[in-house]
């Protein structure tokens, strides 16, 4: 910044005095006086040209002011604007000044520091002043300068004066406070054995202490050393005549002006029996727990270079400040110092900041003289020191702050996994160079520590993941989500909300804060789930066998251990691996810690002492500090939101409020405030950044700050809830009604209306905003009795709980009094639903037509259902609903041999003739007979010259004709100890195989027109018989005869050795939709074929086939029928008068008939052929020739084609 100034001042020949640093904006208060000390520096350097002060301005302030204007004037530039312009805008920023009773109350918490004298002293006092606004400034300053010196001799000198102006009091103190530093010994450090003579202005005889004996607390004292009163043990003559000249030494105290200091531990000092004895406390130090012994030798305190490395991880910002001073150990040693620093340190309840020294190399860690009155440490004797009780109990239970990792007593922690899902294993990812030694050291630790086993085969195999942890090492972790997390059951724990855990801080004053070491790794694993969480690394695969990171169900389980070890604790707040304990006071707090390091101690568990803390006043937990008053937001948090720059896109700024709104209970109204950015963010909204989104994106950022704070809930305080609507939001704050008659805020609520809801009239708007409100804080006002407050009469004057309904309102709420509504649809109580249902379906609406009706007027619990309830038990509407879908096509099985399964089948007439076509299943070899007349014997006829050539089938597949269900026929098969299977009536599609070569017969006798009839079949079935099949991709007479059938093209090429025939493959893809199945007595709905309509009720008898069933009608009649012709039937419920009056109504309607003419035909043609259609005589052969029923559903099929294995040929004689 000093070479800026520089090139300045030579360019422009008139910077020559003084020097302006970069403005700190993290601290907006110090502007005004920022903004003066540039004008005086402008004004001594007679900068007076706009462009020159501009410049140096934007120069001089430093980076984060420069965005800050940057962000102010976009979208213009600072160099668009005047320095008036800019200075104006920056007044603007930092204009918010707090109240007079905030200034007040900052103004009386300052006590002078360590360090601090007394001139600085009194300027920070009126600084502090400034804003406060007192009547009598003098009066106060005089106040808070005698209670705040930290010189009791001073305060004691001050205190004896009557009158007292603040004049008086100011040069008092200055003058005592030169008169101590005067009479300090200039070789006060020097060590001999010769008497050492001080000038002490008013020694007090009774306690040592510069101030009048007769003002001394200690006057009547008894001393413990001689027993005489008058004085206490520090100043008994009798015991320094009996001490050794040495110990002088430790009497003297260190002046701020002291260019020496000296280091005298106590263990040097004390009788051989106590030099073993180290005196320690474990303050906190930068939010890290430290141990310092204690030495009331040492003037200063003192640690080691190591542990302030150690501190800096917690705070980069730590730097020490070179000093002049020097320090002496007890031998006369010279101690080289790297500088000193202050630093924030809590100790019991007290929070402060104090000075410590930092040594170079390695040496105790020495707390001195200097701190024992700011931490209230107190010195009985030469090695008593008063220990609170929270530190009584923390050396009680010091083992629960070992380093080592604890190992959960409790049962091991079991994973549910889906056994239907297969275990993965991946490979192991690349590791960077950097990141290998790392690695390494982590994997070895974890090994040695016994949470990795080394395993050479394992069952899942997960890569890892290795994030950076703040100290430079790398947390080694599964990446669980490609591997178990698919098939991790879902853990029903339930994670708690952080706002229902805050509830539980009433009353609390004082609070700890544990933090779990390497929480879930201290929780065993069973073998199962070990080998489940198996980690595959550049080193090869490792067992885990203690809870991991990454694994979805580990936070749920983790936290049910917590909750269950906690249970029972009042104060206790458990979160995961931070638990937070409040107390009304310090013995309260002890009691629960005791209780609680108990059983972290009985279960095997250990504590992070580093992130532990322990009676403080103000604490950091989950984003929030929380004390006494309340909770607050984060000040890191704060700062980030208000240093967030302006966003520059749409994404950017979702990013933004999604920060914000982690703390939507601390703003009042942001839904009003954020409204533009909200319609910013709107889809069909384009992103142009204005003056108005600047102005509310920074308003915005100032609804937030770190003096905001939500009371604690208490159940036992009154409860108001305060609502409000604008044009654009609704919003609401929950108070606790105080005993002082005031209300403290514990949440605030507010959102955006939507465009609908902006079109509300303002009673409606404010209506809404009542309800919202309410239903947003559910779970602070359920239960409870609260009073509503709106500053909207008319509600009022509407919703009065006594007030009679006028009738001089509208007619529209007249009529809609005493009507429950479920938004615009009324409430039908249980005794109108049945009467309002049938009014519904008294046209036979469909479901989807019905349901959409009774949506538009009513609602009740489960309408859908009784809708759908009412439609399907209708008789009418089941009589006369369209066909059901067709079933999934159901493909034959796949002979295994030749001549195995054969479909026969008539075609014709056809051109004069009649055929019977008969085909094999397996080669597809097809024989067409010609027959003279279409009787069962002349089928056997013929049958029996095909099985005197090719043998007997196991399986024939045929229609219900007459000629293939006579009994004759029926004999023939038996006598053959053939299987005959018949397909459904009307459905030709299940004797697929027939019915297509049927059709490709009379298709190819009708191309072939030159010949006789006898010949062109002939040519055909040659053709046929020859010609390799698209499904089998072999001819059939090769599938049948094993051999290849000569023809006229095997002259072209006669060397051709026959192939020889491989298995059968089938290639028939089943199909995926789902099957309908029926069991015996469900009642269906059976296609009818004969006269009468078109469904007829039956009841399932049994089930002949894979889509097959035989049914019974209401008259007794049996009929077999395919899925396709079954659609399953409900049975009719009682109803109501209303409802039986309705139906009969309806029945007596005529029924329109579905049949069109040449379906009628159809059927009376086949009632004809068939009388029956189903012959009942042979049911028992039948029974015994059907296809047995498959119950699995083709879905579960196989989806790819299965190649059929078979024995060579060589195998046949051996049994294997």
């Amino acid at each position: 910044m000093a070479e800026t100034q520089h090139v300045l001042a030579t360019r422009m020949g008139l910077l020559r005095l003084g020097h302006i640093e970069e403005f700190d904006t993290s601290n907006p208060k110090e502007w005004n006086s920022y903004a003066s000390r540039l004008m005086f520096f402008l004004e001594a350097n007679k900068v007076s040209a706009d462009v020159d002060k501009r410049a140096v301005l934007l120069s001089s302030c430093g980076s984060a002011l420069f965005k800050l204007v940057e962000s102010l004037l976009s979208p213009g530039k600072p160099v668009e604007r005047s320095f008036d312009e800019i200075i104006s805008v920056l007044n603007d920023h930092f204009a918010h000044q707090p109240s007079e009773i905030v200034n007040r109350h900052i103004f009386y918490q300052p006590k002078q520091r360590p360090g601090e004298t007394v001139v600085e002293f009194i300027a920070d006092l009126r600084r502090l002043a400034q804003g406060c606004n007192f009547v009598d400034l003098e009066t106060i300053l005089v106040d808070r300068l005698v209670c705040g010196l930290r010189d009791e001799a001073v305060q004691l000198r001050l205190f004896a004066k009557k009158v007292l102006t603040f004049q008086m009091a100011q040069e008092e103190a200055l003058d005592i406070r030169a008169v101590n530093v005067d009479s300090s010994s200039p070789n006060i450090h020097h060590m001999s054995s010769k008497r050492q003579t001080y000038k002490q202005a008013n020694v007090c005889a009774s306690c040592g202490g510069q101030h009048n004996r007769a003002l001394c607390r200690f006057k009547n004292a008894v001393c413990r050393c001689c027993q005489k009163v008058g004085h206490i043990e520090r100043v008994c003559r009798s015991k320094q005549r009996r001490s050794k000249p040495q110990a002088k030494a430790n009497a003297i105290s260190a002046a701020d002006t002291h260019q020496s200091y000296l280091l005298n531990r106590i263990s040097c000092r004390s009788t051989p029996s106590l030099c073993s004895l180290k005196l320690s406390v474990f303050p906190s130090i930068e939010g890290k727990r430290c141990q310092l012994e204690v030495d009331s030798g040492s003037d200063v305190t003192i640690i080691s270079e190591q542990t302030f490395e150690y501190l800096r991880n917690n705070n980069k910002k730590l730097k020490v400040a070179p000093t002049t001073l020097s320090l002496v150990s007890f031998p006369g040693k010279q101690v080289k110092l790297m500088g000193s620093c202050f630093i924030n340190v809590d100790y019991s309840t007290i929070h402060t900041r104090l000075r410590i020294f930092v040594a170079k190399g390695n040496c105790p860690n020495l707390l001195g003289f200097e701190w024992f009155k700011p931490l209230g440490i107190r010195i009985e004797g030469i090695n008593h020191i008063n220990s609170s009780p929270v530190e009584l109990v923390l050396r009680k239970y010091q083992a629960v702050f070992t380093p080592d990792l604890g190992c959960y007593k409790g049962e091991p922690v079991s994973l549910d996994l889906d056994p239907s899902v297969p275990p993965v294993r991946m490979k192991a990812r690349k590791v960077p160079f950097a990141l290998k030694e790392k690695i390494d050291m982590e994997l070895d630790k974890l090994v040695k520590k016994k949470v990795l086993e080394p395993v050479s085969h394992p069952v899942w195999a997960t890569p890892i993941v290795t994030p950076m942890k703040s100290d430079g090492s790398v947390r080694i972790c599964g990446d669980y989500k490609c591997t178990i997390n698919k098939a991790l059951l879902k853990h029903a724990y339930p994670v708690p909300a952080v706002s229902h855990l805050l509830v539980s801080l009433a009353g609390g004053k004082v609070f700890a804060k544990l933090d779990l070491a390497q929480a879930y790794q201290q929780l065993v694993v069973d073998k199962k789930t070990a080998d489940a969480q198996t980690i595959i690394t550049h080193r090869g695969a490792f067992r885990v066998k203690r809870l991991q990171f990454g694994a979805s169900a580990a936070p749920g389980i983790f936290q049910g251990v917590i909750d269950q070890l906690t249970k029972g604790i009042p104060g206790v707040l458990p979160y995961f691996d931070d638990i937070l304990i409040a107390a009304k006071d310090e013995s309260m707090l002890a009691k629960r810690l005791a209780t609680l390091l108990k059983r972290f101690y009985d279960a095997g568990l250990r504590l992070n002492a580093e992130k532990c803390k322990f009676c403080l006043r103000r604490i950091e937990f989950l984003g929030f500090d929380i004390d006494a008053s309340g909770i607050h937001p984060s000040k890191q948090k704060v700062a980030a939101i208000h240093n967030t720059p302006q966003p520059r896109n749409k994404k950017e700024l979702q990013t933004f409020l999604g920060l914000l709104n982690f703390y939507h209970s601390f703003l009042r109204n942001k839904a009003t405030v954020a409204e533009p950015l909200h319609r910013l963010l709107d889809k069909e909204t384009k992103w142009k950044w204005t003056n108005k989104h600047n102005k509310a994106f920074n308003q915005t950022k100032q609804l937030l700050s770190s003096d905001c704070v939500l009371t604690h809930y208490d159940v036992k305080k009154p409860l108001v809830l305060i609502c409000d609507a604008s044009p654009v939001g609704i919003g609401a704050v929950l108070c606790h009604q105080m005993p002082n008659g005031k209300e403290a805020p514990i949440a605030f609520y507010s959102r955006t209306l939507t465009s609908t809801e902006r079109n509300y009239a303002q009673i409606d708007k404010e209506a809404l905003a009542i309800i919202a409100s309410v239903k947003k804080f559910h779970d602070y006002l359920y239960g409870r009795s609260f009073r509503i407050i709106t500053d909207h009469k008319p509600l009022l004057g509407i919703f009065a709980p006594n007030k009679e309904t006028p009738y001089i309102l509208s007619p529209r709420m007249l009529r809609w009094t005493g009507c429950l509504l479920w938004g615009n649809r009324v409430v039908i109580p249980s005794q109108a639903r049945s009467r309002l249902l049938t009014m519904l379906h008294d046209g036979h609406p469909g479901i989807v037509r019905m349901k959409a009706l009774a949506r538009s007027y009513f609602w009740w619990p489960k309408m859908d259902e009784d809708v759908e309830k009412t439609v399907n038990t209708c008789d009418v509407c089941q009589s006369s609903r369209a066909a059901m879908p067709k079933a999934p096509v159901h493909s034959w099985e796949t002979p295994n041999n030749p001549w195995s399964r054969l479909h026969i089948d008539f075609a014709g007439p056809f051109q004069g003739k009649t055929f019977l076509i008969v085909v094999d299943a397996f080669s597809k070899w097809l024989e067409v007979i010609p027959i003279s007349e279409m009787s069962t014997r002349s089928v056997i006829e013929e049958l029996h010259q095909l099985f005197a050539t090719h043998g007997l089938p196991n399986t024939i597949v045929s229609d219900n004709a007459a000629q293939f269900a006579s009994v004759e026929f029926q004999q023939f098969l038996k006598r053959g100890a053939i299987r005959h299977a018949r397909i459904a009536p009307f459905h030709p599609a299940s004797n697929g195989q027939a019915e297509r070569m049927v059709r490709t017969t009379k298709e190819a006798l009708r191309k072939m027109v030159h010949g006789s009839w006898k010949q062109r079949l002939a040519n055909f079935l040659f053709s046929q018989r020859v010609t390799p099949c698209a499904t089998t991709g072999k001819s059939p007479a090769e599938l049948l005869m094993k051999r290849r059938l000569r023809t006229v093209l095997d002259r072209i090429h006669p060397d051709i050795e026959e192939e020889t025939i491989e298995g059968h493959s089938d290639v028939t893809k089943p199909d995926k939709q789902k099957i309908r199945i029926f069991a015996p007595d469900d009642l269906v709905f059976a296609r009818n074929y004969a006269h009468g309509p078109k469904w007829c009720p039956a009841t399932i008898v049994a089930q002949t086939g894979p889509v097959s069933y035989k049914v019974r009608t209401t008259d007794g009649q049996l009929w077999k029928r395919h899925l396709d012709q079954l659609r399953k039937r409900h049975p009719s419920i009682e109803v109501t008068e209303d409802i039986e009056a309705d139906v009969n109504n309806t029945q007596q309607s005529n029924i329109a008939d579905d049949f069109s003419q040449t379906e009628q035909e159809d059927c009376q043609q086949l009632m004809e052929k068939s009388p029956s259609a189903e012959v009942e005589p042979i049911a028992e052969d039948i029974s015994e020739a059907v296809v047995e029923p498959i119950t699995e559903p083709v879905a579960e099929q196989p989806t790819r084609p299965l190649r059929t294995r078979r024995k060579p040929k060589w195998m046949e004689d051996y049994v294997v």
